[in-house]
């Protein structure tokens, strides 16, 4: 006779939304070739410096930021997903920004 402990399971809806906080990982190689021109004439190098690296290391932040938000949900609920929908939400804004003047 086993005993297994079944563990709940999150909500559909849930990892949707932790699938949705990762597209801007579609958007990543677009922004890292406009990055490229960042350095040319930056009226303050420190800056442009700074954006460069926090580009290049989006992915992390945002494997990182999911992974957080999936291991939190079940503890803090609205915190997991309040940082699963930023990521999204940024990406929508920058998205009309860019296209929307």
């Amino acid at each position: 006779m086993e005993n297994k402990i079944e563990k709940p399971k999150r909500p559909t809806w849930f990892m949707v939304l932790l699938v949705l906080g990762l597209t801007p990982l579609l958007l990543w190689p677009f922004l890292m070739l406009g990055s490229l021109f960042m350095g040319d004439n930056p009226a303050n190098e420190q800056t442009a410096r700074i954006l460069f690296y926090l580009l290049l290391s989006l992915p992390v932040i945002l494997g990182v930021n999911s992974f957080i938000s999936y291991r939190m949900f079940f503890k803090r609920k609205a915190l997991a997903v309040t940082m699963s929908a930023i990521p999204f939400a940024l990406a929508i804004l920058l998205i009309v920004k860019i296209f929307v003047r």
